[in-house]
């Protein structure tokens, strides 16, 4: 490999952290070495779109988040295809899986995350998958193409984006959600509601608080003992953080990799960003929370080489965009009804539009766009931002458009 002998900075992962991390070093140092590590023979692509290849010739360059001339002009070595086996937290090595070592002043582990697969009987049974990969969804576009029925299991954005794709197929989709209704933490009743509709009207069969008990020869059984038919099953049943390399490293681990606001490990100069971390208590999750923790992460790595400018990670409430069965929605915050909140909807029934902003006093904690995004940006600046507005007097109240003028007025730099 052609690569300077002298100690630089390794990214494990090519996700949305590991490309924020390397954004990060560049703006605070442009010469010191960097090598990403990469599971995976493919350039960073858009993970949350896998569902929208089902079904077709998977080509990953079609939801690639930068092109490869990218990395050149950051001077970053990208090895793909090569995983990083343990890290040697004594002689400060990455050791890869053909046992070759990368010299390391700083490590920024941006490893991400694997399916989580609950604990059930049958899961070996041909047929069974999980989407994370470009690798996974050709393997279940293979299946698809023997099966007349399919099953998933988790009716999160992945799942719900799957089943459409796979429903386009021309199988029968059944959809499986734990809970009581879609997207429960993150839409209000009447949202999920609307979601509920979209999914019956694209033919797909929706079965709510469906607890899976067992993966049979025909499809999966509930604890209801109903048999749920699919010769696929597909699970999305959410996410945990890949920990190996932490813990070959003694770094402190709870749910995710510990790290404090400079997105630093218990070994200092390794930092963690994205899924594989965990801060204040928190994993993280989300593609906007991803990007934020590695590009702190990153700037800290090099700071720590170059001039010691640490840099702080400011939590903010996460938010989702999503394009959900051909709906696109926007939701950060609490949008959920509670008492001593205020909540103002704009709701247009005809066209599937339902909007809602959540006061708290004068500062708005919750937005909710559903089939309209219009000036989503806005609603998001204003809560990231803790904007304070006007309180709402009793009467008259104030309508949804009167709220948003308010918004970017505030949120408008001053003259």
């Amino acid at each position: 490999m052609n690569r300077s002998e002298e100690p630089g900075i390794v990214i494990i992962g090519l996700g949305p952290a590991g490309l924020m991390a390397l954004e990060g070093i560049r703006d605070h140092d442009p010469d010191v070495p960097v090598t990403i590590v990469s599971g995976e023979p493919h350039y960073a692509y858009f993970r949350p779109r896998l569902s929208h290849l089902l079904g077709s010739e998977i080509a990953p360059e079609r939801i690639a988040v930068k092109p490869p001339a990218w990395y050149g002009d950051r001077r970053a070595e990208v090895l793909l295809g090569r995983m990083a086996r343990a890290i040697d937290a004594e002689r400060r090595e990455v050791v890869l899986d053909d046992d070759a070592r990368l010299p390391a002043r700083a490590i920024v582990l941006a490893c991400g995350s694997r399916p989580f697969m609950p604990p059930l009987p049958g899961l070996d049974r041909e047929g069974v998958f999980a989407l994370r990969t470009a690798a996974d969804a050709q393997a279940i576009t293979r299946a698809c193409r023997r099966a007349r029925e399919v099953c998933v299991v988790g009716a999160g954005p992945l799942g719900l984006e799957a089943a459409w794709a796979l429903a386009k197929l021309d199988l029968t989709v059944h959809l499986l959600e734990h809970g009581p209704r879609l997207l429960g933490k993150i839409l209000d009743e009447q949202a999920s509601q609307m979601l509920s509709d979209i999914v019956a009207r694209a033919g797909i069969k929706l079965h709510l608080a469906a607890s899976s008990e067992s993966v049979t020869a025909r499809g999966v059984r509930l604890a209801s003992g109903e048999e749920i038919p699919g010769e696929v099953v597909l699970f999305s049943t959410g996410v945990r953080p890949n920990l190996d390399l932490a813990e070959s490293a003694a770094i402190r681990v709870n749910r995710g990799v510990v790290v404090d606001s400079m997105m630093r490990t218990s070994q200092p100069w390794i930092h963690a960003a994205g899924d594989v971390a965990e801060f204040a208590g928190a994993p993280g999750g989300t593609w906007p929370v991803a990007m934020a923790q590695g590009k702190v992460a990153g700037a800290n790595a090099a700071g720590a080489i170059a001039d010691n400018a640490l840099i702080e990670y400011k939590a903010v409430p996460p938010s989702y965009t999503l394009m959900v069965m051909g709906t696109r929605i926007f939701t950060i915050g609490d949008v959920q009804d509670q008492a001593g909140a205020t909540a103002v909807v704009s709701e247009d029934a005809a066209r599937g539009i339902r909007r809602k902003l959540v006061l708290s006093g004068g500062r708005l904690v919750g937005g909710l766009l559903f089939g309209d995004l219009a000036k989503f940006d806005k609603v998001r600046d204003g809560i990231e931002r803790r904007i304070e507005l006007p309180e709402a007097g009793p009467v008259p109240a104030p309508d949804y458009d009167q709220i948003m003028d308010m918004l970017i007025g505030a949120l408008a730099p001053a003259q």
